[in-house]
């Protein structure tokens, strides 16, 4: 039986998603969005794999799993650093332009 590899993470991910939506400037067009949200949810599935690391880490007191806490906080920390300074620098959406314009 195969799982697929985002069950794990895509509700988490979703509200996530959901939550950056909500600002302005997050959602561009129809379909996509801004580099900082996607910026900002890569951070943040590292920062739960540190957490993942920290608790093997702590069962088994084994270094390597220390060392994967230690790397993923690394680059959870730069990322979210990144897109924090990304959405500083977005312009922001005023309002929508209407899809149908009537004369």
């Amino acid at each position: 039986m195969s799982v697929p590899n985002n069950l794990m993470n895509s509700p988490l991910q979703n509200v996530r998603l959901f939550k950056m939506a909500s600002m302005a400037g997050a959602v561009q067009d129809e379909v996509g969005h801004a580099r900082w949200v996607s910026m900002d949810g890569t951070a943040w599935k590292f920062g739960y794999w540190a957490l993942a690391f920290l608790l093997f880490a702590l069962l088994t007191t084994n270094l390597f799993f220390a060392g994967g806490v230690l790397s993923c906080l690394s680059i959870f920390f730069r990322y979210r650093q990144r897109g924090i300074r990304m959405r500083q620098q977005a312009k922001s959406v005023v309002s929508p332009s209407p899809s149908i314009v009537e004369p």
